[in-house]
């Protein structure tokens, strides 16, 4: 992980992501309102991020969309 070293992902809800060839996951732990997204092979920490953003993270049809 990115500035965290090794998190244990199971508090989160992990979706692995198809249809971009660069984000190939992101995952939610809603108590803490942490996004993880991983570029590549390696996880990048969201802070203090609503559900409701995380969800709209994932609608685009494109990831491109969104960057």
């Amino acid at each position: 992980m990115k500035y965290y070293g090794k998190m244990d992902l199971a508090p989160f809800a992990c979706t692995d992501v198809s249809r971009s060839s660069f984000i190939n996951r992101a995952c939610y732990d809603k108590s803490k309102q942490l996004m993880l997204v991983q570029l590549r092979s390696v996880y990048y920490p969201y802070c203090e991020m609503p559900a409701a953003v995380f969800e709209a993270f994932l609608a685009p049809p494109s990831m491109a969309a969104i960057l």
